[in-house]
């Protein structure tokens, strides 16, 4: 499939027995559009991606999920995607739909794929008090971007405001409010499920 300019699909992460989606080697190249939805995203195909040369992909947009539907991926499964080697002429970047803070904040914010990316889409997760501390401290690294995409998170108010401020080109909208609370602990979930 060398002609492809888009990919979409929707896959498991190998959970309930199915077979989860694997990418092994990537020959695209002239894909410009990769998206992947699953509620559980199995750690190969970021792998993989960051493996690839995708010389003309320009939009890249995985959903994460929940490790409870088949997500084996961990933050370090993305290594190779934001590095960015064989990413030349990506813009947009979407990780949603993950259980990641901090940590993605973080590995976002050192990115060199990061540096040069138009938008980045972080919504539908569960994005909380610690992402928000995270976006705060590591704000400088995401102003660049002509969208920052924190919507559909559980960002409270004070939050929104500050990170609006501090990113003005964020989009911090129709945040989901925690519901479930045991003692200290919200319990809170990605937007795609089962």
């Amino acid at each position: 499939a060398p002609q492809l300019r888009e990919v979409r699909l929707k896959g498991s992460g190998g959970d309930d027995d199915n077979t989860p989606t694997r990418l092994g080697t990537i020959v695209a190249p002239h894909l410009e559009t990769f998206v992947h939805i699953s509620s559980g995203l199995d750690k190969s195909v970021p792998i993989d991606i960051g493996k690839a040369s995708l010389p003309e992909l320009r939009r890249l947009e995985l959903y994460i999920g929940q490790e409870d539907y088949g997500n084996t991926c961990k933050v370090k499964s993305f290594a190779g995607i934001l590095e960015g080697a064989g990413l030349p002429r990506l813009e947009h970047l979407g990780i949603v739909n993950s259980e990641w803070e901090k940590e993605l904040i973080v590995a976002l914010a050192k990115s060199p794929l990061v540096k040069r990316l138009k938008t980045l889409d972080l919504s539908k997760g569960i994005l909380f008090r610690e992402g928000a501390a995270a976006l705060l401290e590591h704000a400088a690294a995401f102003r660049h971007l002509e969208l920052l995409d924190v919507s559909d998170n559980y960002l409270e108010a004070a939050e929104c405001k500050a990170i609006k401020k501090a990113i003005p080109r964020a989009h911090v909208d129709d945040q989901k409010e925690v519901e479930d609370w045991d003692g200290d602990h919200a319990y809170r979930y990605v937007t795609v499920g089962e």
